[in-house]
């Protein structure tokens, strides 16, 4: 329990800390330092939150969301996630446990992110959830932001070449000592592979113990025999494929004219692999009528949605009965009536209750269009992923192109397409299983829990373990 009470601690200093706004820029030359919650799954690392400098080069790249390359006592720099701002440091002041001298405060290495994956209000969001449910900070976040999303840290190895002075003969002794047996096992597989290795998949070519391994590590860079380098891999990336598109120019040959016949029954453009099987021609002619400028080639994304294969039906609203009507009026004016209150402001949920077929659902469909129509998000929560593909037509044949559902059933490319989509504000009808709760939607207006009493809404292993009812009334 003392580490949970560590943690409340930093979060209700975050809290009164006065973050900046996102965009800071810093007119008077103050210096800028930034709370980092490390992504790490060591429980002493996630517990606390850790004050780094900004660099000036960084400024406007370092903002609360974004994930960052930090150094981290003697190891390899790690990453971590940016949740505030601030222009002083209580760090830079004298501390009696350090003899009366001043702390000396890292700077950040590197951003990592183009854009922030979630802003302040959020962060506040996953913070409370961290404290009400006795879990970190990194639990919550890893629950939250899918892992494909941005990129991950790994250490990388590689032989190394330490520089010995010519002439030198007082040698450390420890570069004079020949290689043990496991110190061996290392550098010739690292001799026998041209590119870098990563730290886990050296491990397992050299077979031997954890202990083992490690001592041989440690032993080994300490000797200038291997280097060890951090690098931010990427996650998942979008799905990119090659286009032809018909620049409108005649074609000289038969062959060609065949091709550019079939770009123009498309409308110019096809993919690469539908015009070679619709054309019957291969790579090699569309690369020679590239080069006489017949076409262009260039590669486009392939978004991944999980909803491209569900037939989309216009649905035409029914009529409403005089009960869907009088529940209506009073939940329409009580979201007309939030969606523009003051910050702060005490927000009341709302039961709608009604035996299978009284049509709830065509209540849902008329909130959301409202959300809509005061440009704010909205999120529908059903208890089962087997009832996603039901709704996601509906929601379809009123809503269209503007829907996303977000569950654990996607696949990591679909989850990676679905999340920008929404960030971007593309997606703003969301439907989602219990996780969804979770998800950062900007500009969210209306949560609905269909089915709210139903116990699949109950997150229970593994941490956090949460009542997604009771997050949808925090938010």
């Amino acid at each position: 329990m003392n580490s949970f009470y560590r943690r409340v601690d930093h979060y209700r200093q975050y809290m009164t800390s006065g973050p900046l706004p996102r965009r800071t820029i810093l007119a008077d030359n103050r210096q800028l330092y930034a709370e980092v919650a490390l992504d790490s799954t060591a429980k002493e690392l996630a517990d606390r939150l850790f004050t780094y400098s900004v660099p000036e080069a960084l400024q406007t790249e370092v903002l609360p969301g974004v994930r960052v390359l930090v150094p981290f006592g003697r190891q390899d720099p790690v990453a971590g996630f940016v949740v505030s701002l601030k222009n002083d440091c209580a760090e830079l002041t004298s501390s009696p446990s350090a003899g009366g001298t001043a702390l000396q405060i890292k700077a950040i290495i590197a951003v990592l992110d183009e854009e922030p994956l979630f802003g302040k209000d959020y962060i506040d969001f996953l913070y409370w959830t961290a404290e009400y449910y006795l879990c970190t900070i990194s639990e919550v976040v890893a629950a939250a932001i899918p892992s494909q999303i941005g990129p991950r840290v790994k250490r990388y190895v590689r032989l190394g070449q330490p520089a010995v002075p010519s002439g030198m003969l007082d040698l450390p002794p420890e570069l004079l000592q020949p290689l043990n047996a496991a110190e061996q096992v290392l550098v010739d597989v690292l001799s026998q592979n041209k590119a870098d290795l990563a730290v886990g998949a050296l491990s397992a070519k050299c077979r031997l113990s954890a202990e083992q391994f490690q001592r041989a590590l440690a032993s080994l860079k300490r000797r200038g025999k291997i280097e060890t380098v951090s690098r931010a891999d990427g996650g998942s990336a979008p799905k990119l494929i090659a286009t032809v598109m018909w620049t409108g120019q005649q074609a000289e040959t038969d062959r060609q004219r065949q091709v550019v016949e079939v770009l123009r029954l498309h409308g110019g453009v096809m993919t690469l692999a539908l015009l070679m099987d619709t054309a019957k021609t291969s790579r090699e002619t569309v690369k020679k009528m590239e080069a006489q400028r017949l076409v262009i080639l260039s590669q486009t994304e392939d978004i991944r949605d999980p909803l491209r294969q569900i037939p989309v039906v216009k649905e035409k609203p029914p009529p409403l009965t005089e009960a869907q009507e009088s529940v209506l009026t009073v939940l329409r004016q009580e979201l007309a009536t939030t969606l523009v209150a003051e910050p702060g402001a005490k927000i009341e949920p709302w039961l709608l209750h009604g035996v299978t077929g009284s049509g709830k659902t065509e209540i849902y469909l008329k909130l959301i269009e409202q959300a809509l129509s005061m440009k704010r998000a909205s999120l529908l929560l059903v208890p089962e992923i087997s009832l996603t593909p039901q709704l996601s037509r509906r929601l379809l044949g009123r809503f269209g192109d503007k829907v996303a559902v977000w569950h654990s059933a996607l696949s990591a490319g679909q989850r990676f397409d679905t999340w920008r989509r929404v960030q971007a504000g593309e997606l703003t009808v969301v439907l989602g299983a219990r996780s969804a709760i979770l998800a950062n939607i900007p500009d969210l207006g209306l949560i609905i829990l269909d089915e709210e009493h139903d116990g699949s809404y109950k997150q229970t292993s593994p941490s956090p373990r949460y009542s997604a009812k009771k997050l949808a009334v925090e938010r």
